[in-house]
């Protein structure tokens, strides 16, 4: 398996998405000139757990953590790309199938832009990251700017929510970005620790 390759701590969420996309750059180009679709599959899968515990440890420094814990980002890293099994068997299925081969030819393209929707996900990691780098008496609320109005309806609850009772450690039950509501990576939301005005990682 491939090395998580990103310094501890990941520098930033841009350096974060860059060195993720990269990677699925080069491995659909592999696709491409004829790589097995197991291997495909074991090498998409080292990617995302590798995003995900990059992804866990932004969000423990953005907490405040001065040391984050490798070994929780990877507990977290794993058990992300373990959730993502069940998608990624059917992109794998058809790849198989012939649904990117058009006229002859391999759609380089439509192939990658499937691939990159499994990178908003990792903004979700980031936000468990973020909480749980955070102190147990900690309060959040769910930020939500209007923008997904238009697109969601379970964010404006999420955030009317975590108004009337912040979410704690202990009660936060999802996170902005890890596609647990309608809008799902397009999420526009983050949360806003009331401490100190901290936030989780944004979109963008």
């Amino acid at each position: 398996a491939q090395a998580l390759r990103l310094a501890v701590p990941v520098p930033s969420w841009a350096g974060l998405m860059n060195e993720i996309d990269g990677r699925m750059v080069e491995l659909v180009k592999e696709l491409k000139g004829g790589l097995d679709a197991n291997a495909f599959w074991f090498k998409f899968d080292q990617i995302l757990a590798d995003g995900h515990t990059a992804a866990h440890i932004l969000g423990q420094d953005q907490a405040g953590v001065s040391h984050p814990s490798v070994a929780i980002a990877r507990h977290a890293g794993r058990w992300m790309a373990d959730s993502e099994s069940y998608y990624l068997h059917g992109f794998v299925q058809d790849i198989l199938s012939g649904k990117y081969i058009k006229d002859g030819e391999f759609e380089l393209f439509r192939v990658l832009n499937r691939a990159r929707m499994y990178e908003g996900k990792m903004r979700g990691t980031a936000g468990q990251g973020f909480t749980s780098g955070s102190l147990p008496q900690d309060e959040f609320i769910w930020d939500h700017p209007g923008l997904t109005e238009t697109h969601c309806v379970d964010c404006p609850r999420l955030a009317a929510m975590s108004a009337e009772t912040p979410f704690t450690k202990s009660t936060i039950f999802q996170h902005p970005g890890d596609c647990g509501t309608p809008c799902l990576w397009e999420c526009e939301c983050y949360l806003v620790r009331l401490r100190d005005g901290a936030t989780s990682q944004k979109p963008g």
